[in-house]
Formats: C-alpha cells, structure tokens, sequence
C-alpha cells in the first residue's frame, strides 16, 4: 500500500457516516433433518448456502427467514436458468488466502492517483501441495502486477488477476480443485480496491464497517474458466471472493508496521534518496527494491489474518474470521452464552414477531421472522436510553504541573468488569419507585432526578450531556441517573429527589442462587471469565518461550494470540451500545444512507448500568484522594494525580470499589488483580484540555531507565517522520515533542495542517481516487471550561526555559454556568491564548461580566454589552455616565460639566468625550452589571474618591473588598 500503509487502523476509520457490520446471528439449528438437508444441498448448487455468511449473519437471521430467501434465490435462479445454456456450478476446493496490496503516487495535474502496481502474495496454507519439489512454482503464485498506463483504463484488474493465478495453480498441481472461496486480506482494504480497473463492479460486492471495507453479507463472485491447449474454456464455475480488512483487528492506533513486529515481519524501509511520494521512481530506478517492499505488505496482511483465523478456530471455535473485532467478540460471548444454557431473547428481552410482506422479485407473498424488544422493554427504553451516557472526561487542570511524580491510574478491565456487575434483568417486572433509599445497593435502576451536591464537593457525580461539548458535572442540576450514581452521590450526602424512575429486580435461571440477595449467575460472567483464564494461558506461554528465546540470545516478543484474546474480550460492550443513540451509516451495496441496525445483544438498560457503575466508581474514589493532592484529569476509566499507591489504596474502601474489587477477584480468584493499576509515571505533566496531557519531563526507574510516558493529543494529529521498524515507545516520544511545540507555541488563528482521505461515500458516489489531501484547521488547544478555572500561576516547563499559566479547577454550580463561560471562551480564543497570567486577567473580566449578564437576562433585567476590543472597566465608565447623567446614586447636583468629567475621565486613563456624557441621559440606567474584577474595582475606587458624596457599589455586581 502507499502512503495509507502508514497511517493507523484509528486514522483510517471515517468519522462521518459509515456502515456498520452486519449484527445479526443465524439461528443453530441448521441440518437437523432430510427437508433442511437438501435445501442445503441445493444452496450449494445455488451459491447461496450459509457458509457465505458465516461469522456474520444478517439481522435476526433464523432458519425460517433463511428457508423465506432461499425460497426468493430458487425462483429467482430458476427464472435465470431459462436464458442459460448451463448453469454455473460452484466451486468445492479448499480455501486459498491471498493477501493484497496497491501502490500507486499522486497525479497532481490529473487530480487522480497513477496506480503503479497490485501485489498478490501466496503464504504457506493447508489448501496448497505439500510436495517440496513444487516450492519454486508455488513462491511464483505470489505476483506483482504493473499497471499498463496512467488512465483508469490500464489499472490491473483484481479478478482477472485472481483468475491466472487460480489457472496456474491448477495446471502445476498446485492446488487440488478451485477454491470454494478465496480470502482477500489486505491492511486498509478500501484504498486497495481503489487501485482496480474493476473496482466499479466489485464496490457494490462488499460492505462497509467501522470505517473499512470488507465481506459481511454474501461473497463477491469470481467466474472461472479453466483454459484448454485449444484455447477453449472449459465451463464456468463460481468462486467465492472474501475481503477482510486486518486494520478492523487491531486496537485504535495502531499500523501495518505494528502488526509486523508482532508476527517478526517488520515491515520493510524506504531506503534513500526514494520516498513514498515518489514511489514511480523507485520503481523505475530499483525494480527489485519495489517489489520486496511492495509485496512485504500484502504478506504481513495475509500472514496476520492467518494467525487470526486459526486462533479463532482453535481457541474459540469460531470457524471463519469475521469482519471486526467486534463481530468476533459477539459470536464468542454468543457461543458461551448458549452453553451456559441462557435464553438470549429472555435474557435481553427480546421476542420474536412473524410478519409477512411483498417480495418483488419473486412476485409472491413472504413470511419472516424478526426480533424486537418485547412490550414491556420498548416501553421503558426512552428512560433507560436517556441514562445511557460515555464516560467521565475532564481535564481538572491547566497548563504545567510542578515537577514532582505524577501518577496515572486505570480501573483494571474497567467495562468488562462493569459487564461482570449484571445478573439476569427481568424486563416484564420494572417496578416504579420515587424512594431514592430503592436505588441504593446492588441494584438495577433508571431514574430522572434532581440533585444538589455539598458545596465543598470537589467530584459531582452526576453527568448532564451537552452534545459535542461533552459530559458536564455541575454541583446541581436535573438529570437521568443510574442506581450506582444515585449511590454515590448520596455518599456524599448529595440530596437526591427521584421525579421518575424504575427498579428492575433480577431474574433468577433454574440452578441459581442469592448471595446477599443478588444472583449467583452472570450475564456476561462465563465470557468474561473465559476470556481472562485464555489470556492467562497465553501470558503464561509467552513467558516460557521468551525464557527461551532470551537463552538464545533473541529478543523476546508480545504473543499475538494474547491481545487478539484481550482485544475481543473489550470489544464486546461495543455490541451492548450498538444503536442505543440511532446513528445513520453508510451502505456500500445500496450506495445510500440507512439507519444503522442494533445487534443481537443492543440494550439500553445494560449499556446504562455499566457506564453509570464506571462513572460512579471513579466519582467514589476521586472524591476520597486527600484535598491537597491534584487531580489533573480523568479520562473514562482512568486519572492522573499526584496521590502516591498508598494513599490511591486508602481511596478504594468505599462500597462500591469494594463491589468492583468483588467481581475482579471472582474474575480472576488465582491472580489477585487489583481493581487499580498504574499505567504511567512521570516527573512533570502539561494538561491542555479534556483528553489531551502531554508529558513535561519523564521520571526515571531506578535501574536509569525511563517510564513510559504520558501522551494524549485531545484530537490533534502530528505528522512524524519515522522509520517503520522504530519501537512504539520512541515513535510515541516523537509525537509528544512535536505536540509541546504546538501547544506551547500557539497563537490566536494558527493553523496546522490535517492530512485526511476522501469519505466512503465520496468514494463510492463520486467515484474519487483515495489519496491523502491536506487542509489547514485551527490549532485547538484552549481549554474546553468543563469545570471553573481558578487559582492562577505560572509554572516553568522543564527543559524549556519558559513558563506557562497553571490553574486548579473547580466544579460549576449548573450546567447553564457552564453554557455562558463556553461561549465566551469560544469567542474570546479567536483573538488570545491562554499562556500567561495577564491572558488570564482579560478572560476572566470576559467570563465574570457573562456569569453577570446571564443572571440579569433570568431574572428579566436589563445588561450592558462589552464594546469590542475594549475592558470590562470600559463598562463600569458607560454605567457611571448614565448614573452621572441621570443625578442618580447621590449625585443631587452635577458638581463637573460634562466636557470637564470627560476631560478628567480622560486624563485618568479612559478616554471619553463630552457627547458620550450628554448621550447618556437618553440611555436606560442599569445597575449591578459589571463584575468586581481587579481592573474594575481599580476604576470604581477613583470614581468614589473623586466623589465622595455619593455611593457607587450599586454599579458593581457584588461589594468590592478592602485593599
């Protein structure tokens, strides 16, 4: 691949609007008598049977919907049939694996990439012979393939391509019979296929999801003729065509170059003088060159996927690779599910309905299944869908901290162990209850509340969403709430009143039991379990073969298998929240939008109970660590501060870190994990905004080696330059020193540069080549206000020779506080930044005088508008004029003329003119608008000095202090 080769399975994803797998799952119990038999045996013949979908089912598939389709693809083929000489068979051969790749560069004249090349590599596999005399014929399988010209037209064409080498493999022996299906596997799948003189006709034989491209529904197909010495072809036969993008099996962040390292493929180097861009010269100049670095890429694709598959077959019994992590992490849970002998449907409350429709290609009546939410569930969704929230995201300081050691701490499995929380919710039985004392202690309950925090609480619990700004938690509001978070902040002696809300009970299963009144049994509790002892099975084995691999003097590796295993096991919350916000996606077959579809497992009331129990637990804890240490910020299921592990374990007593640490122990009872890990430690942090902390000054081991630091770029996206085999650690370093020069040197209206690639849906309607475009977006690195800034400072940047403002926060009181300082920071940042503590000054003038503005504008008075490009002392002057002019607050008689106060007011330092003193007898009197800022009072103390005769607090919005 090109330059997209490069970039991370999380830079890849599109952000807009794309596909989302397939959710469903086909029902079990397929071939269990002769009628099922034979339909099977003709979907063979038909190319429709369900081995095409298997791993990725559609939608509330079952076997009655499935025999409904069949029935459609039979009259349809037989009216095919009519027009044919002969029908196409299918093909029966083992499966072939072929990993894929493209090069190409930009043509800029053209607008369009000049595609130089396709690379198909052949791996080692069982569908290939194993006579050693034939491994010369059978490297040559693998291909790289030049495109003939520079117009879309001389693009190679993939199935063309596909079709000789399947040719050549039969006619050397290579392979026994053609292939039933071929997996095309490549890393980036969709700026591959963009590469394809047959891209047009394949792009509506895959789907799109989470971003990428692969095959979800029914296979693409490949026509194969096998050629005779006359020239002739024998007759056709169907092959299958599998795409599968490796990028969706990896975590966020990251790259093919990665995933090299992992199965001891590094990805190969470009050496000097040749660039990415400029891979037509290397092709030209260093043929040989090229093709190892081309072809390296496909083999790492095709390799990883492999090692996927089998692993899935071996360890999970999962039998074809499915198109996402997530889609793997579904059918895994679903498998443990089954052989722990629970009901989906009741477990998820779910029913099947049976509805009936007009088939228009078949011109018939059809009958087919669906699963919805059963009544009593549907009816309760809004309240539950409305507790269903992220996770807690603030930055809880500003700027620099002081050197010292700083700490970062994550919940241990955090979602996963919220998951593990769950028995068995009876959905036909929610109890309606107002009682707050209801939803306390293990229970599972949705309300909407009010509330009102201590006014000392450093850590509200409670979220109140403000779209794309994010969770705020002000000390006092209205909100939907779970049971945990109910708890927590009565812990806190918060006052809670329940205006709406149930309590679900939980449901017992035949062999269960109550201990301290909760069931035994878990809804996720076999799966989670199952996917913590695999992964200890595989740590334990990695350590022996790096034991060995030491004693050899080789360097140790990280086991594939492991992560995949932790990976999947993550993954599955993603299927509870599927859908519960409705999402429009992509859909690459149809070419139109549609709405993304729940999965088997979607339901709002579990995916509420566990971010409510994450975030209530981290409230729990964050509001024990001791009032003198910093927390600087919180980011889902982790926070940095400056609490050493001593006093971090002091912090864990209370009662539901003691559930946590609870489910953690029956997780895992032979490890003894803590439900607190350190992830990070280092000496000094920068703290920018929500999710974005850089690392100042690491802190060193006592061996002299250094901690990993911290690094989180709140959305921004550096460009480092980096050879491909440089460790994740130092590449990570790069980035967080290019990310300090950024912050550090912003200023109002910079601009950095965002490489970005064409959306899928650009591509697919407007038929755009994918290449990276660059465009020039404001550097945001202000502070999002999502707590009250206070106590400022400035702080030195280690290292730097600089310093930078550094301020505390704290809490808002409502979320409308909120709302107003939002609005002035995003309108005031256009013009500063905040580096300094006179920025400081002129914002905090800014922020005080709207917090005025907005309580006047509640309670129906009347404001005063701040002039552009002028203090907020500028006004305390106008007000004074009208009071002035109007003989208010004591002023019985005006002891200046009106060009006299504007020669005075002007000599002291606020220019002002006689016809401004005269306007303001026509201009409303408004008292008690401006802020008591330093700049403000500073005006107001000369005002009442000069004139002693009257009282002129009722100009300022609270009584100014002494000094």
């Amino acid at each position: 691949m090109n330059s997209p080769a490069t970039e991370t399975a999380e830079q890849q994803s599109d952000s807009e609007d794309v596909c989302g797998e397939s959710s469903g799952i086909a029902d079990d119990d397929f071939c269990r008598d002769a009628t099922e038999a034979d339909l099977r045996a003709l979907a063979k013949q038909l190319g429709v049977d369900d081995d095409d979908d298997e791993g990725e089912a559609e939608e509330g598939g079952d076997f009655e919907s499935f025999l409904a389709d069949l029935e459609d693809d039979i009259d349809a083929f037989l009216a095919d049939l009519e027009g044919m000489p002969t029908g196409l068979r299918r093909a029966a051969g083992e499966c072939l694996w072929i990993g894929f790749d493209a090069e190409w560069v930009f043509d800029e004249p053209r607008q369009q990439n000049r595609i130089l090349s396709i690379q198909l590599y052949v791996p080692p596999q069982p569908a290939l012979s194993t006579d050693e005399g034939k491994a010369a014929q059978i490297a040559q399988l693998s291909r790289l393939i030049l495109a003939k010209g520079p117009d879309r037209g001389d693009r190679p064409e993939l199935r063309s391509a596909l079709r000789q080498l399947v040719d050549t493999a039969l006619e050397h022996r290579l392979i026994a019979e053609e292939p039933k299906l071929i997996y095309i596997v490549g890393f980036g799948l969709r700026f591959d296929l963009g590469a394809l003189a047959d891209f047009e006709e394949l792009k509506r034989q895959v789907d799109s999801v989470a971003g990428k491209v692969a095959t979800v529904k029914s296979h693409a197909q490949l026509e194969f003729s096998r050629s005779m010495i006359t020239g002739d072809g024998l007759e056709p036969i169907m092959i299958g065509l599998h795409f599968i993008d490796v990028a969706a099996h990896v975590p966020p962040g990251k790259a093919l170059r990665d995933i090299g390292q992992l199965i001891e493929l590094p990805k190969l180097e470009i050496p000097a003088p040749y660039s990415i861009e400029r891979m037509d010269e290397y092709l030209r100049l260093d043929p040989e060159g090229f093709r190892g670095y081309a072809m390296r890429d496909a083999e790492i694709a095709v390799r990883y996927a492999m090692r996927l598959a089998n692993f899935a077959r071996d360890e999970l019994q999962i039998a074809t690779l499915p198109a996402t992590a997530s889609g793997l992490a579904l059918l895994w849970y679903l498998r443990t599910l089954k052989e722990s002998g629970i009901d989906r449907l009741d477990a998820f409350g779910l029913q099947k309905v049976v509805k009936e429709a007009y088939h228009a290609p078949s011109k018939r009546r059809r009958t087919f299944k669906e699963e919805e939410p059963t009544p009593m569930r549907k009816l309760q969704e809004a309240l539950t869908s409305a507790c269903y929230a992220g996770g807690r995201n603030e930055a809880m300081w500003l700027g620099p901290t002081e050197p010292g050691e700083w700490i970062d701490y994550d919940l241990a499995g955090a979602y996963s162990t919220g998951l593990m929380d769950l028995p068995l919710i009876d959905f036909e039985k929610p109890q309606v209850s107002l009682n707050p004392d209801d939803y306390c202690g293990h229970v599972a309950g949705y309300a909407l509340i009010d509330f009102e925090h201590q006014p000392d609480t450093r850590f509200p619990v409670f979220a109140i969403s403000r779209g794309g700004k994010g969770l705020i938690f002000p000390l006092k509001g209205t909100c939907y709430a779970t049971a945990p978070e109910i708890q927590a902040a009565r812990d806190l002696d918060c006052k809670v009143t329940i205006r709406w809300g149930i309590v679900y009970p939980w449901r017992l299963t035949p062999d269960d039991e109550l201990i301290d009144g909760v069931p035994r049994v878990r809804l996720f509790g076999d799966f989670i379990k199952a996917a913590r002892q695999l992964r200890n099975r595989l740590k334990k084995e990695l350590k022996a073969i790096n034991a060995t691999r030491l004693a050899k003097g080789k360097k140790e590796i990280e086991s594939l298998e492991e992560q995949a295993a932790k990976l999947y096991a993550n993954s599955i919350y993603g299927k509870v929240c599927q859908s519960i916000v409705p999402k429009n996606v992509f859909d690459t077959r149809q070419v139109r939008s549609t709405r993304l579809k729940p999965s088997p497992i979607t339901n709002s009331a579990i995916g509420a109970h566990v971010t409510g129990f994450i975030r209530a637990i981290l409230a729990e804890i964050l509001n024990q660590i001791p009032r003198e240490r910093i927390v600087i910020s919180c980011t889902t299921d982790g926070f940095l501060t400056d609490a050493t592990e001593v006093e971090m374990k002091a912090c864990l007593s209370g009662p539901l870190c003691r559930r946590f640490q609870r489910l953690c122990d029956d997780i895992d009872p032979d490890t003894k994990i803590e439900m607190l890990e350190v992830k990070h430690r280092v000496s000094q942090l920068v703290c920018m905004k929500t999710r974005g902390q850089l690392t100042a000054a690491p802190l060193a081991m006592k061996d002299g080696r250094e901690h990993k630091i911290v690094l989180a770029k709140a959305g921004t996206q550096p460009v480092i330059k980096a050879p491909p085999d440089l460790d994740p650690e130092s590449y990570k370093k790069l980035q967080n020193e290019k990310m300090l020069n950024l912050y550090l040197d912003r200023r109002p209206g910079k601009k950095v540069l965002l490489g970005q690639f064409p959306s899928i849906r650009d591509q697919w309607e407007k038929g755009v080549d994918l290449h990276k475009f660059e465009r020039r977006i404001l550097l945001s690195l202000e502070p999002d206000l999502k707590r009250k800034l206070v106590a400022p400072r400035e702080i030195e940047v280690l290292g730097r020779q600089r310093r930078h403002l550094a301020m505390d926060t704290q809490p808002w009181q409502t979320v409308e506080d909120f709302d107003v300082a939002r609005a002035r920071i995003d309108a005031w940042r256009r013009q500063r930044n905040l580096k300094t503590l006179d920025d400081w000054r002129h914002l905090d003038e800014i922020l005080q005088l709207g917090a005025v503005r907005e309580l006047k504008r509640r309670k129906g008075e009347a404001t005063l508008n701040i002039r552009a490009g002028r203090g907020v002392s500028d006004t305390l002057r106008r007000v004074f004029l009208r009071v002035y002019a109007h003989k208010a607050l004591g002023f019985t008689k005006r002891p200046l003329t009106y060009p006299a106060l504007a020669e005075w007011l002007t000599s002291i330092g606020y220019p002002t003119t006689a016809k401004e003193v005269t306007s303001a007898r026509s201009q409303q009197l408004v008292l008690g608008v401006v802020p008591a800022t330093d700049e403000v009072v500073r005006l107001w103390r000369q005002l009442q000095e000069r004139f002693p005769e009257t009282d002129l607090r009722p100009l300022l919005s609270e009584t100014p202090t002494d000094g």
